[in-house]
């Protein structure tokens, strides 16, 4: 057997390499195999079309892939808490910075099969809880919280592209493409809406704002959660629609969460931004929940609308606007994760004190090698600019441990043809000679991000707290600070960056369970 569960053995690169393709093969199988029909969703039989593609999938997926799917992710979870050694050394990190992916990629594969195939839900949480009760391995709740979101997320997606075919009568079958949980600032603050591309259009939705029909009277919800919708799904609202011959450039900002978009124009429907006028040029940003997607909504955005009636190649560029800001404020320091995130609770001062509550308001959250910073985000004050450095690229690997990466690797991936280097460079200069937007701010009068505070590493005491939400504690000389992170996937790449920053300060460092 491929896995070997054991806290002595480990799997090697090759190992990893071929089980996060076989994870990344079956995931966009089962995300594929319901298209394959080709009935209609609005007057077809739901039900038989229902159970139809759990049979496909059942066929496809057998529950032996399912099982090895559990057996990568508890592999990796493991791993994650360190089982071979209690002590944080400089073969820990380098370990955790050459992993490929496996329980990410697994994660996404059980989740798409989770959500069309509810009946195994059940089984899976079961092998989980084996895992941790019998076998004493490390299952954290904050994960388990992750794979519920997803599948509740997802489940709510299904219900989602129902309510589209019914409002939107007049175009043909819409099928959801992508569906993301972002934050929108308005005047009011930060909304929680949800971004929808379908083989047809983009729409932006708003989930309802009253309480679920579960909450007992009196009980109060701040911020709104998929959950929410898993048993009596509540219609959301149409913040507005636009075609794909709308799109004039997407940017990707600083980190994996931030997404900027250009439109041409105002939305059919209610906008969250005032516009001035329906024919100028408009922007709005995106703050992602869970990392990676807004990489993926760019690519979807541009192939949907590449495929589209009007075959426009819609431009990916970089944006610096967040970037630099950052930079400007650490210096020559090693950035090694920027984090969208919020304010978690904080401990109790006193013993007759409460628990603070959790700041809903999202901050952008960066971990150099010397400090950990905290900044307020204005993205409605983002402009794109007109100068675009092609050069801009973060991976936030420090620059030692891609040395050593690169001496080991073997060439696993062919290096780009000439043909894609100049298709890229092409399109980067196409979308620099599109015009700005009149009036708007070049990045410096406006700023998007301000610093709130900064606290110097090391700090004396780091707690991932075993809450469902992925909570992390840190104990700075200056005060307490605690980070909610949107996933459990973010708050590990923090545990990766800490522990490389903890290697260098050359102190002596272990784990506590």
């Amino acid at each position: 057997f491929l896995l070997k569960l054991t806290k002595d053995q480990r799997l090697d690169h090759k190992e990893e390499v071929l089980s996060v393709e076989i994870a990344r093969f079956v995931g966009s199988m089962a995300q594929t195999a319901p298209r394959l029909s080709r009935v209609s969703n609005r007057f077809d039989q739901p039900d038989l079309q229902r159970i139809y593609i759990e049979k496909l999938l059942d066929w496809l997926v057998p529950s032996a892939a399912l099982r090895i799917f559990v057996a990568m992710i508890l592999y990796e979870l493991q791993l994650d808490s360190g089982a071979a050694s209690k002590a944080i050394h400089h073969e820990f990190v380098r370990d955790a910075y050459k992993r490929v992916g496996m329980k990410e990629q697994a994660l996404s594969a059980l989740s798409q099969i989770l959500i069309r195939c509810s009946a195994y839900r059940y089984d899976v949480l079961e092998v989980f809880s084996v895992g941790e009760v019998f076998l004493a391995q490390n299952v954290r709740p904050s994960f388990l919280g992750e794979l519920l979101m997803n599948l509740n997320l997802g489940s709510f997606t299904l219900f989602v592209e129902k309510f589209i075919a019914d409002y939107d009568l007049l175009t043909k079958e819409q099928n959801v493409l992508f569906m993301e949980t972002v934050r929108v600032q308005s005047k009011q603050g930060f909304n929680i809406c949800l971004f929808v591309v379908t083989n047809r259009k983009v729409f932006l939705l708003e989930p309802s704002r009253n309480k679920p029909t579960f909450a007992a009277e009196g009980e109060t919800f701040e911020c709104w959660d998929a959950s929410w919708e898993a048993m009596f799904p509540r219609e959301p609202t149409v913040v507005w629609e636009r075609d794909f011959s709308s799109l004039v450039r997407i940017w990707l900002g600083y980190g994996s969460q931030i997404l900027a978009v250009e439109w041409q124009g105002r939305g059919k429907g209610q906008d969250l931004v005032s516009s001035p006028s329906d024919n100028k040029l408009q922007s709005e940003v995106y703050l992602f929940h869970r990392p990676d997607r807004c990489a993926i909504l760019a690519e979807t955005l541009r192939a949907a609308a590449a495929q589209g009636e009007a075959g426009m190649a819609v431009p990916i560029l970089r944006d610096p606007a967040f970037r630099n800001l950052v930079l400007a404020q650490i210096q020559e320091e090693q950035v090694l994760a920027t984090t969208v995130a919020v304010h978690g609770p904080q401990p109790r001062q006193g013993l007759f004190t409460s628990e603070q509550k959790a700041d809903p308001t999202p901050r952008l959250f960066v971990l150099s090698a010397a400090s950990v910073l905290e900044f307020e985000i204005k993205s409605s004050a983002w402009a794109p600019i007109k100068e675009l450095d092609p050069a801009i690229f973060d991976d936030f690997t420090p620059a030692d441990l891609e040395e050593a990466a690169e001496e080991e690797e073997e060439d696993l991936l062919p290096a780009p043809s000439e043909e894609d280097m100049a298709l890229r460079h092409l399109l980067r200069l196409c979308g620099s000679q599109l015009p700005v937007p009149e009036g708007a701010p070049d990045g410096t009068s406006r700023p998007v991000l301000s610093l709130v505070k900064k606290y110097a590493l090391p700090p004396s005491e780091i707690t991932f707290e075993t809450r469902n939400e992925a909570d992390l504690s840190l104990q700075f000389s200056s005060g307490a600070l605690c980070i909610r992170f949107f996933t459990d996937s973010s708050r590990e790449i923090w545990r990766r960056g800490l522990a490389y920053a903890l290697v260098k300060s050359e102190k002596g460092w272990s784990r506590h369970h």
